[in-house]
């Protein structure tokens, strides 16, 4: 998609209206400003795509875009962050980010829930979290499982740490959910939103 090349516009009196481009520096100029736009990745070079560098170049100006990924990633599961025997018969990330805005998709299948206890927790976000943001989280899909008594939900807590915090709610609010609720077959889908630092 190059430049438009509009026609020049009579703005001395001396005619040149309707006329474009007939001095060759104008078409110098229109074409080296889309040899450079085309090398800076926009737009692209493919019509309808704009590319951005493999390495964001972040920007602290508020109306910025300077970044959009799309990836996989590798989650684990904890318990109060320790996972002793803890297994997998398989497990899935993906995520696609634009400028701070991350969406995810987790996927994790246990072989063996191991023996450690606690709190239960998702490790491995492929962004740290921005400092005072909160991320929300819900399972569309969680099988064999024990004892919830609501569906499965998570938080991304704003303390830096690449974590979504498992919960389910409880008669007097958020209640967390432990290695009780977990057999050694469960499966747990989640899918959510937080801000990335960067």
């Amino acid at each position: 998609m190059a430049i438009q090349r509009t026609p020049l516009i009579d703005d001395d009196g001396t005619g040149e209206t309707g006329t474009p481009f007939n001095n060759a520096w104008q078409t110098q100029l229109y074409d080296a400003m889309d040899a450079a736009l085309a090398t800076a990745g926009w737009p692209g070079g493919v019509a309808g795509n704009i590319t951005f560098p493999a390495a964001q170049v972040p920007s602290a100006g508020a109306n910025v875009l300077d970044d959009y990924e799309e990836g996989t990633f590798t989650p684990t599961l904890s318990f109060n962050g320790a996972a002793a025997g803890l297994t997998y018969a398989a497990r899935s990330g993906s995520y696609v980010k634009i400028g701070q805005f991350v969406w995810v998709q987790v996927q994790i299948s246990l072989s063996a829930k191991g023996t450690s206890a606690g709190p239960a927790q998702v490790d491995g976000l492929p962004f740290i979290p921005l400092t005072g943001a909160w991320g929300a989280m819900q399972s569309p899909w969680t099988a064999n499982a024990a004892g919830l008594s609501a569906p499965v939900q998570g938080y991304v807590f704003s303390n830096g740490a690449p974590t979504v915090y498992l919960t389910m709610n409880g008669p007097t609010g958020q209640v967390a959910i432990t290695e009780a609720n977990f057999s050694n077959t469960t499966d747990l889908v989640l899918v959510g939103t937080y801000r990335a630092s960067a």
